[in-house]
């Protein structure tokens, strides 16, 4: 696990809630977007955590997920703060907030991410959604893309996701293998002109799928 933010005490902090976490081994954290790139601990992370208003953060949260595959959960100051459109496009999995933020919450939004699910509380969920209402008006109405060419059961998947329900746990209520879910979320995905399943999902919450 890989934590970038730019104030020490609340990435060790946060490094020590997950580190006395069952499961969780040694949490490696950098002050910046640059340095974490040159860390040779971070191409061994199964998650980064990154504060999107960091320096050069977007980019590298782009970068993460592009080059090196790693789920991203974003961690905002603050809803306000953060520029959620923004950071979902780059590709992160979730988008947390700070001030909302406990030890439990954390652990808990990071086993949702390693599970496969996406993780956003409800004000943050609302800026993507004003933000992707605008976006679906320039990008998806021009290229003729909507919910309706999905098929069912890349609805039903969409919709579970959107509850919070990781691919295993999407697999198993559909009798689905796994492999055959994450087969679905990506034609769901590459539908809608998304650049990410949160992002698919926010589309079919917009649209009033859940």
């Amino acid at each position: 696990m890989f934590i970038v933010d730019e104030h020490s005490i609340y990435r060790r902090g946060m490094a020590t809630c997950l580190e006395a976490k069952a499961g969780i081994g040694f949490v490696a954290h950098t002050d910046s977007a640059e340095a974490a790139w040159r860390h040779e601990r971070l191409r061994d992370a199964s998650i980064v955590i990154v504060d999107p208003t960091g320096r050069d953060a977007l980019a590298f949260i782009r970068r993460v997920h592009d080059c090196l595959q790693i789920p991203v959960l974003a961690c905002s100051p603050t809803s306000a703060d953060c520029d959620v459109l923004s950071v979902v496009e780059c590709g992160a999995a979730g988008v947390l907030v700070k001030e909302s933020l406990d030890p439990e919450a954390l652990a808990g939004s990071v086993d949702a991410v390693l599970a496969g699910s996406s993780v956003m509380p409800a004000a943050v969920l609302t800026q993507l959604l004003q933000g992707l209402t605008r976006v679906s008006r320039e990008v998806l109405e021009p290229r003729g893309l909507s919910l309706s060419r999905l098929t069912e059961r890349e609805r039903q998947v969409l919709v579970l996701l959107a509850q919070g329900r990781a691919t295993r746990e999407v697999a198993q209520e559909l009798s689905y293998s796994e492999r055959t879910v994450k087969s679905i979320v990506h034609d769901a995905v590459t539908k809608l002109g998304a650049r990410s399943r949160t992002q698919a999902v926010a589309f079919a919450v917009r649209e009033g799928l859940i």
